[in-house]
C-alpha cells in the first residue's frame, strides 16, 4: 500500500506544486496506517504538513491517526495494526 500511495502521490503532483506545505523542513513524509475492523482491512493515507511556523508541523503519522478517527469514529485501539512511513525529499 505504501508503494501504491507513493506512486499515486507522485503522479498527481504538478510542476506548480505548492511548497508552502513543506516550507520549513522541505521534507515530504507519506504514511499509510493499517486498520482492521471486523473482517475488513482498511488503509488510511496521510502526509506531513507545516501549516504554521509558531505552531510547528503536523507529522504524517499523527495526521493519519487523526484522519482515521475522524473517518471511522467507532475504532478502538485494538483496530490499529501498524503504520508505514516513507520520507521523501522536496523536488
Amino acid at each position: 500500500e505504501t508503494e501504491s500511495w507513493h506512486a499515486e502521490w507522485l503522479s498527481q503532483r504538478t510542476p506548480s506544486y505548492d511548497k508552502f506545505w513543506h516550507r520549513k523542513s522541505k521534507k515530504i513524509v507519506l504514511t499509510v496506517l493499517a486498520l482492521k475492523h471486523d473482517d475488513d482491512l482498511i488503509f488510511v493515507r496521510a502526509c506531513n504538513l507545516e501549516v504554521s511556523m509558531p505552531a510547528g508541523s503536523l507529522c504524517a503519522e499523527r495526521n493519519a491517526f487523526g484522519s482515521a478517527l475522524a473517518m471511522y469514529p467507532f475504532l478502538s485501539r485494538e483496530d490499529f495494526l501498524g503504520v508505514s512511513v516513507l520520507s521523501l525529499t522536496e523536488p
